[in-house]
C-alpha cells in the first residue's frame, strides 16, 4: 500500500536555479519589476501541484547553522547574490503565501538542515519524502522513504530523481550517509569546503570504499603508503572539518505538523491576483480548482457566467463559451437595422473580425464583432458554414466535440456589407480595434474602407511599453482589466484536429467574437490617459496611428516577384550543392558518403575521422556543438570546415528563400504580400513577417542576387528609404561627443568615418566591407557590445 507524500521544496536553490535558468530580459512586468525567478518557482510549484502530492512545504536559508564559526571561508568563494534575484524573493515567498504553503525555516540555519530535520519526523509521521533541491548535499538524505530530485543537467530533458537504487548506481559501494565522508576528502568548491589538498573524487571514492569513512581512513593511516599518506596526513584537521561541514543536520528546533501542509487548499482568487500583479496569464489556466468558466462577466464577479443568446436560436449540442460581456447576434434585417441606427448615433465604434486565417490577404471573412461601449458586443455572421458541409480543401472536418450539425442562420454578405458601410467610413465617428492594419485590410478586401482609425490598443500598448509582453489582447485585458478572456483555442482546437472558426456554431462564435471588441473599447479607456500621462500621445495620435492604413496599403500591394529567374537560381543551387557536397566526401579522409545535416554523422567525420580539435568545444546529444559559430572557430583546422560551412549557406538560401519565396505568391493577386509588424521592435522599426522579407541575405552575392528576385511593374521603381543614422544621431545629441557632433555637422558618413578611424586609413579609401563591419561597431556598442566580443567579431586584439 502507497504512503502519502511530503514535497519538500529548497526555497533558495530553486529560486537560483530558475534565476539562471530563465532570461531576464524577458520576464518583467510593466512596471519593470524583474519577475524571472518568480516565474520559474510558480511554475515548478504548478508542476509539484499537477503530480497531487498530499502534503506540500517550502524551506528558506536563515542562515549558515553555525558553519561559518566552524570554518570561516565556509561559502566565501560564492558571489554576492544578485541584487535582480534578491528583490525576487519577496514575492516568492507572497507567492507560497498565496498557495497557502507553510514556509519551514529557523534563525540561523541553512535550509538543508531544516529539511533534514523535518524529513525524518514526516517518516516517523508514515509519510514518504521528495526533496526538490538544486543541491547534491541533499542525497545523504535518501533513505527508503526519502527520494531527492535534482535539476535536469545539460544533456537531459527531465529532472533527476535519486532513490536509494538510483544513489547506489551512480556511486557504486557508497550509502548516502557516506557521501559526508567523501566531501570530507575531497572538499567541495561550490561550497568552498577544502577537503585534503590533492586529493580528487576518484581518490576520494577508493579511501570511503575501502574504510568506511573519514575516521575508518585515519584510523587506518599507516596502511596508506607513499605521497597519498602525506597528503592525508598533512590535512587531517581540514578532512574531520570538512566532514562536518559537510554533514547536514538532523537537530534543527523545528515540528512538522502535517495537518498544516496538505497541499491544494488554497484559495485560487488570491493567486489569480498576484499572477495578474506578477503578468503570469500563461499560468493561469494551470491553476487547480480554478472556474470552469473563461472570465466573469463584469470586473468584481468572480465566477459568474452568462450565456445571453438572440432571440429565437437554441442551444447546441456544445455548450456556448461563458459571456465575458452581454452579446447579441445580429442575424436578421430588424437586428441589423437596429445596429445600424445604434452606429450610427455612436461617439465612436470599435470592430473586430472573425476569419478562417491568419493570412490577411487569403483568409475568408467569417463574422464582424462591433461596440460602441465598453459593456456590450454584437455579432454579425456572414460566413458561418454547416459543419460537415465539403470545404475547399476537400477534407472532412466535423468535430463533435467542438461544434454542433446545424445550419447557421446569418444575413447575406452583401447586405451586411451594404448596411454598415455608411457608418464604419463615416469620418465623424473615430473607429478603434486591436491589431487594426489585419482587421483594416480584410475589411477592405470585403468593400469598406474603415475609416478613420485612431485607436489601436495594441500600438497604444506598445508605445506605452515597447518591450511589453502583452500586446496581445488577451493578455492585455487580463493585465489591465483583470478579465481572463475565452482563448481561441477553445473554439476551434488545436493541432491535427484542429477545425477553422467558420466551423464553429454562431451561438459558440458570437460571446469570443463580441468581448473582443467590447473589451477593446474598454481598453482604450484605459490606455489614452496613460498615454497622455506619460507624455507620447503625440507620438501616438499623429505618427503611429495614421501609419496604420499606410500600413495596411502596403500588405495589400505586396511585392512582385521574379518567378523564373528564382526557376533558374534554385537549378543551379542545386549544381553547385551537390558540387560542394561531393568536394565535402573527398575531404573527408575516406570517410566516404554521409548526411551533411546530421549532427551525429558530422561528428563521427570532423572528431572522429579527422581528428578536428575539441578543447573548449559545447558538447551536446549528438555528441560537440557543430553549430555555425563552432565551424567558425575551426576554419583554420582543416578545409572541408569551409566547405560545410558555404554548404549550409547556400542550402538555407535555397530552401528558405529560392525554393519558398515562389510558393508564396497570391494567385489571385499574383504578389508576395508580407505582414508588417508595427509593434515588432523595440526601436520602433517596422517588422516583416509571413514571410520575413528583411532577412534574406545582403552580404554575400548570392543573397544580393536573391534580392534581385523582387521587381517593379513596368513604369515603376523600387524605392529604399531610411532613416540617416538616426540612432547615431541620437546619441550624439545626448553624448555631446564631440568627434560626433562634428562628423554630423560636415555631412559625413558615420561608419565610413568609423572605418577610416578603426583601419587608419583615408575616408576616400574605406571599401563597403570596411563600412560594412564599422556599421557592426557603431550600432553594437551602442547596444551592449563589449571589447571582448569586438575582438572577436574583427582583427582588433582585445588591447586595441
Amino acid at each position: 500500500m502507497s504512503r502519502p507524500v511530503l514535497v519538500l521544496i529548497d526555497g533558495h536553490a530553486v529560486a537560483y536555479r530558475q534565476f539562471f535558468a530563465l532570461p531576464l530580459a524577458g520576464f518583467q512586468t510593466k512596471a519593470g519589476e524583474p519577475t524571472n525567478a518568480v516565474f520559474g518557482f510558480a511554475r515548478t510549484l504548478l508542476d509539484i501541484l499537477e503530480q497531487k502530492p498530499e502534503y506540500l512545504a517550502v524551506t528558506f536559508d536563515q542562515g549558515l547553522s553555525g558553519r561559518e564559526v566552524l570554518y570561516t571561508e565556509y561559502k566565501g568563494t560564492r558571489e554576492k547574490m544578485p541584487d535582480d534575484l534578491r528583490i525576487q524573493l519577496d514575492r516568492i515567498r507572497e507567492l507560497v503565501t498565496a498557495f497557502n504553503i507553510p514556509i519551514l525555516e529557523f534563525a540561523g540555519y541553512e535550509a538543508d538542515d531544516v529539511i533534514g530535520s523535518v524529513a525524518p519526523q514526516a517518516e516517523q509521521q508514515g509519510v514518504d519524502v521528495h526533496i526538490i533541491t538544486g543541491d547534491r548535499d541533499i542525497l545523504q538524505l535518501i533513505t527508503e522513504h526519502t527520494t531527492v530530485q535534482l535539476p535536469a543537467g545539460r544533456n537531459q530533458s527531465a529532472p533527476q530523481v535519486y532513490d536509494l537504487a538510483g544513489f547506489r548506481e551512480k556511486y557504486p559501494g557508497l550509502e548516502p550517509p557516506q557521501l559526508v565522508d567523501l566531501k570530507g576528502l575531497m572538499g567541495d568548491t561550490s561550497d568552498n569546503i577544502p577537503g585534503v589538498k590533492g586529493v580528487g573524487e576518484k581518490t576520494a571514492f577508493k579511501l570511503i570504499g575501502e574504510y568506511g569513512s573519514v575516521q575508518g581512513v585515519y584510523e587506518h593511516l599507516d596502511a596508506i603508503k607513499g605521497a597519498l599518506h602525506k597528503k592525508l596526513d598533512a590535512d587531517r584537521d581540514n578532512a574531520f572539518v570538512s566532514r562536518e561541514l559537510a554533514q547536514i543536520k538532523r537537530d534543527v528546533p523545528v515540528t512538522l505538523a502535517l495537518e498544516a501542509c496538505v497541499a491544494h487548499d488554497y484559495e485560487y482568487a488570491a493567486v489569480e491576483e498576484l499572477f495578474r500583479t506578477l503578468e503570469f496569464r500563461s499560468l493561469v489556466g494551470r491553476l487547480p480548482g480554478g472556474p470552469q468558466s473563461a472570465a466573469p462577466a463584469t470586473p468584481g464577479a468572480p465566477g459568474q457566467q452568462m450565456s445571453m443568446f438572440a432571440e429565437g436560436e437554441g442551444e447546441s449540442d456544445t455548450p456556448p463559451a461563458a459571456a465575458v460581456v452581454p452579446f447579441e447576434i445580429v442575424d436578421d434585417a430588424e437586428k441589423l437595422a437596429a445596429l445600424v441606427e445604434r452606429l450610427e448615433s455612436a461617439d465612436a465604434i470599435t470592430w473586430d473580425v472573425e476569419t478562417t486565417s491568419v493570412d490577411q490577404m487569403a483568409g475568408d471573412l467569417v463574422g464582424i464583432a462591433l461596440a460602441v461601449d465598453a459593456e456590450h458586443g454584437y455579432y454579425v455572421p456572414v460566413g458561418h458554414i454547416a459543419p460537415n458541409a465539403p470545404t475547399s480543401r476537400g477534407e472532412d472536418s466535423s468535430q463533435p466535440d467542438l461544434i454542433a450539425d446545424h445550419t447557421p442562420r446569418q444575413l447575406p454578405l452583401d447586405d451586411v456589407v451594404a448596411a454598415l458601410h455608411p457608418a464604419l467610413t463615416d469620418p465623424a465617428i473615430p473607429k478603434y480595434a486591436h491589431n487594426a492594419t489585419f482587421d483594416l485590410v480584410l475589411m477592405r478586401r470585403y468593400g469598406i474602407d474603415v475609416q478613420p482609425v485612431t485607436f489601436d490598443t495594441m500600438v497604444a500598448e506598445w508605445i506605452s511599453d515597447p518591450a511589453s509582453r502583452n500586446l496581445g489582447l488577451k493578455n492585455l485585458a487580463w493585465v489591465r482589466l483583470g478579465i481572463q478572456m475565452t482563448e481561441i483555442t477553445e473554439l476551434i482546437g488545436s493541432g491535427k484536429g484542429q477545425i477553422t472558426m467558420d466551423r464553429v456554431p454562431v451561438e459558440r462564435a458570437a460571446p469570443y467574437a463580441a468581448a473582443d471588441a467590447a473589451l477593446t473599447h474598454r481598453l482604450v479607456g484605459e490606455l489614452r490617459p496613460e498615454l497622455k500621462e506619460r507624455q507620447v500621445w503625440t507620438l501616438f495620435s499623429e505618427v503611429e496611428m495614421p501609419l496604420v492604413p499606410v500600413i495596411a496599403d502596403m500588405e495589400m500591394a505586396g511585392v512582385m516577384l521574379d518567378v523564373p529567374f528564382l526557376r533558374e537560381l534554385s537549378a543551379e543551387l542545386s549544381e553547385r550543392l551537390g558540387a560542394l557536397q561531393s568536394e565535402i566526401y573527398d575531404q573527408s579522409g575516406g570517410y566516404g558518403e554521409f548526411n551533411l545535416g546530421s549532427p551525429k554523422q558530422l561528428n563521427d567525420v570532423l572528431f572522429g575521422k579527422l581528428n578536428l580539435p575539441t578543447e573548449g568545444l559545447r558538447k551536446t546529444t549528438h555528441g560537440f556543438s557543430t553549430d555555425a559559430a563552432t565551424l567558425e572557430a575551426l576554419k583554420d583546422a582543416h578545409p572541408i570546415v569551409s566547405s560545410i560551412l558555404h554548404w549550409r549557406e547556400l542550402s538555407k538560401l535555397q530552401n528558405t528563400y529560392v525554393d519558398a519565396l515562389p510558393e508564396l505568391v497570391n494567385p489571385q493577386t499574383g504578389r508576395v504580400h508580407t505582414s508588417y509588424n508595427q509593434t515588432g521592435t523595440s526601436t520602433g522599426r517596422v517588422s516583416s513577417t509571413n514571410p520575413n522579407l528583411q532577412n534574406i541575405p545582403i552580404r554575400t552575392e548570392e543573397g544580393r542576387r536573391v534580392r534581385r528576385a523582387f521587381i517593379a511593374p513596368e513604369g515603376y521603381r523600387l524605392l529604399a528609404v531610411d532613416y540617416s543614422q538616426v540612432e547615431l544621431r541620437v546619441l550624439a545629441h545626448y553624448s555631446q561627443d564631440a568627434a560626433l557632433l562634428q562628423a554630423f555637422r560636415d555631412g559625413q558618413d558615420i561608419h565610413r568615418t568609423t572605418a577610416a578611424a578603426v583601419d587608419g586609413i583615408p575616408l576616400d579609401e574605406v571599401t563597403n566591407e570596411q563600412r560594412r563591419f564599422a556599421k557592426a561597431v557603431n550600432f553594437g556598442l551602442r547596444y551592449g557590445m563589449g571589447a571582448f566580443r569586438l575582438a572577436r567579431d574583427s582583427d582588433l586584439t582585445l588591447g586595441e
